[in-house]
């Protein structure tokens, strides 16, 4: 677990015995062959391997609108902890938590080659939605305690911290080997709601309702952020092949590429996304030398109607890794698909470029971007570790 690219973010599992042993999982990976017991099929441990040291990596994320839009929707929600992390790191967590519920779901794909071969490692996070809808919008003053407990007790906004006597109780309950640790400390959360609304509570192994609840904490989780990953063997694949099938199919955009200086798109943007009641957003595009039908395609590219993927680099050595120096980014936009890439000119500036996203623009754009690996265009032949 510690050596797969870290963009997966998967924890180690501490009491993996007792997990492993108890999970459904496992059966249906030996009956496909993967491993049998806990011994990985050979092919297996040499994609892992790849995973876990590459010579390069291609990292796609993709950030998939909360929901479907036939209209513009006003910018996506600005990040405000409120607090400061350092100070305050459980409130900052807190604030991540529910600013993460009010997007939609992100997924990430890892492209690793090693020695010519390519394996894909993709995993796609279930984000925790709110138990409301945005029809009911609450606000900081609204007390959580009149949610059910059932709708509080697995949120971090409005969960109850868990004391001494929730744990005790969960231990019994739910005791060792039979359950683990993570599950026991998830169902202590779950007995202080149930605690604060004065619902019974189990009363030991054997009884009806400790079953009823244990269903209810597997459920959560399952919604965690440990994800399934599904990993697939790409060989000497076309790598801009494997981009594409990640993307999937959409029109580009009727837009007549934009090129600007670098930094200058940003300011106008971040401004309208923190006050769109008091930014004219067209006007201030077209103030940068924008047409019209440019101005509402990047106003399009950056509504929260829009899904986007970006596709980053990373070159490794022994002992270090260096990433691309540029990024491309693709919008899907109600409008169509916007490729956004980047460049330098002789002189030293720094450009960023608006076209209409044909795959063959795409196919461009990443080449370009990993020609900006210390390997130049030998990125494709390099090694970590040359015999």
């Amino acid at each position: 677990m510690s050596r797969l690219p870290p963009e997966l973010r998967i924890r180690p599992v501490g009491d993996v015995d007792n997990v492993l042993a108890r999970h459904g999982g496992l059966a249906v990976l030996q009956a496909a062959g993967v491993c049998t017991g806990r011994t990985l099929d050979p092919d297996v441990a040499h994609w892992l391997s790849v995973l876990g040291l590459p010579d390069v990596q291609i990292t796609v994320v993709v950030d998939r609108p909360r929901r479907h839009a036939d209209r513009l929707l006003g910018p996506p929600p600005v990040f405000e902890a409120g607090v400061d992390p350092e100070l305050d790191p459980v409130g900052a967590y807190e604030a991540l938590t529910r600013w993460n519920a009010s997007r939609g779901r992100r997924g990430v794909v890892v492209l690793c080659r090693r020695d010519g071969n390519w394996v894909a490692a993709a995993r796609l996070w279930q984000t925790r939605q709110h138990p409301h809808t945005d029809a009911a919008p609450y606000g900081p003053g609204y007390d959580g305690r009149q949610l059910a407990w059932n709708q509080r007790w697995n949120s971090a906004q409005w969960r109850t911290e868990p004391g001494e006597h929730h744990h005790a109780l969960a231990a019994a309950v739910w005791p060792d080997p039979g359950f683990s640790a993570a599950f026991r400390a998830r169902a202590a959360y779950l007995l202080a709601a149930r605690d604060d609304d004065t619902v019974a509570m189990p009363t030991g192994p054997g009884d009806p309702l400790a079953d009823e609840l244990a269903v209810l904490v597997y459920d959560d989780l399952g919604n965690d952020e440990i994800d399934e990953v599904v990993v697939s063997y790409l060989g000497d694949s076309d790598i801009c092949t494997a981009i594409d099938d990640i993307l999937g199919p959409a029109d580009p955009a009727a837009l007549d590429t934009i090129n600007l200086p670098a930094g200058l798109l940003e300011p106008v943007l971040e401004r309208w996304q923190r006050d769109p009641a008091h930014c004219d957003l067209l006007t201030d595009l077209c103030g940068l030398g924008l047409s019209v039908p440019q101005a509402r395609i990047v106003a399009a590219a950056a509504d929260a109607s829009c899904g986007r993927a970006s596709v980053a680099a990373t070159e490794f050595r022994v002992g270090s890794a260096t990433h691309s120096p540029y990024a491309v980014a693709i919008a899907d936009t109600l409008q169509g698909r916007v490729l956004h890439s980047q460049s330098s000119s002789v002189d030293g500036q720094a450009w960023m470029t608006l076209a209409p996203a044909t795959p063959d623009r795409v196919h461009a754009a990443v080449q370009a971007m990993c020609c900006g690996l210390p390997a130049g265009e030998q990125w494709v032949w390099h090694r970590r570790k040359r015999n």
